[in-house]
């Protein structure tokens, strides 16, 4: 399943906080990731197949981590694409084209030429990895402004 974690490592903070007065340094970061799962999660929503849009979901790990991960099975398959049968690919079940038919003799052929064929992968997940990786300099300025800002406020 594609899928991206953004998590920091707590130790390193814990020992940053304790030089810092309390509360200065946990709500900037952790707003900064709430914000880079929240833009992850918008853009692969955004350049996602249809059918893919509503099993894209985050999951708050703690306060200092995020998981945005894709929960439809045929999710990978349609991320990275599928490999013919003549370049070591499989069959793909033919059930998981009920969406499109319910015959099962149109399912087994539409399964059949996809394993014949393959597909072309969407790469929706990787584009949103890619755009998060250019947001987070300017999250991660945000966050050290805002931290500066609450250390040298009274």
């Amino acid at each position: 399943m594609p899928k991206l974690t953004v998590a920091l490592d707590e130790r390193r903070l814990a020992r940053i906080q304790k030089k810092l007065e309390p509360g200065v340094l946990l709500p900037p970061v952790s707003s900064l990731i709430r914000t880079l799962a929240r833009t992850t999660q918008e853009e692969a929503t955004r350049n996602a197949p249809s059918i893919l849009r509503s099993e894209i979901e985050t999951t708050r790990i703690s306060e200092l981590a995020a998981k945005v991960s894709l929960i439809h099975p045929g999710g990978r398959a349609m991320e990275a694409g599928r490999r013919p049968l003549a370049a070591g690919g499989n069959y793909p079940p033919p059930a998981a084209y009920a969406y499109i038919t319910s015959d099962a003799g149109q399912q087994f052929a539409i399964a059949r030429a996809i394993a014949r064929r393959g597909t072309k992968g969407r790469f929706f997940f990787k584009r949103a990895r890619a755009k998060a990786l250019r947001v987070l300099p300017q999250l991660i300025n945000e966050a050290a402004k805002r931290i500066g800002a609450d250390w040298g406020a009274p």
